[in-house]
């Protein structure tokens, strides 16, 4: 895809925010490809922890596999005959955008009739099935049937 291209000097850039290429090591996770999986390896060796963290989440949403931080062993299996590019991605579970989670209130324990409601994770709209209900109509048809 296009956006790879963006995404990966970005992350690259040691002179963008630490929150910056956080995020965009999180995106990465959505395109399981060479370039993005070599970027985020890279990314692996980081001082920022955040970073290492967060490259460390997409490879392992793009590959099903998890070598930690090591990104000599995540290389290695990459360069295995029977791996390679062509079946690193097999295993891949499906990306989900990251959602903020956190703990219910004492207050919104106590008022027990208004349940909150938190965001589910769910794959980006780009990458969901044509067919899926979607909240507004993408075709451009604003007449009510």
């Amino acid at each position: 895809p296009e956006s790879v291209g963006p995404l990966l000097s970005r992350l690259r850039d040691d002179g963008e925010t630490t929150d910056v290429r956080v995020a965009v090591a999180r995106a990465l996770g959505q395109y399981p490809g060479d370039r993005a999986f070599q970027g985020l390896i890279a990314a692996l060796n980081k001082r920022e922890l955040a970073l290492n963290r967060a490259a460390l989440d997409s490879l392992t949403t793009m590959t099903g596999e998890d070598f930690g931080l090591d990104a000599n062993a995540w290389r290695a299996w990459y360069e295995q005959p029977d791996v390679g590019a062509d079946r690193a991605f097999a295993n891949g579970t499906e990306y989900l955008y990251p959602v903020y989670d956190r703990d219910i209130s004492l207050l919104e324990r106590i008022a027990f009739w208004s349940t909150p409601h938190f965001e589910t994770p769910a794959p980006p709209a780009g990458l969901r099935p044509e067919n899926e209900r979607r909240t507004y109509d993408d075709s451009g048809n604003d007449e009510e049937s």
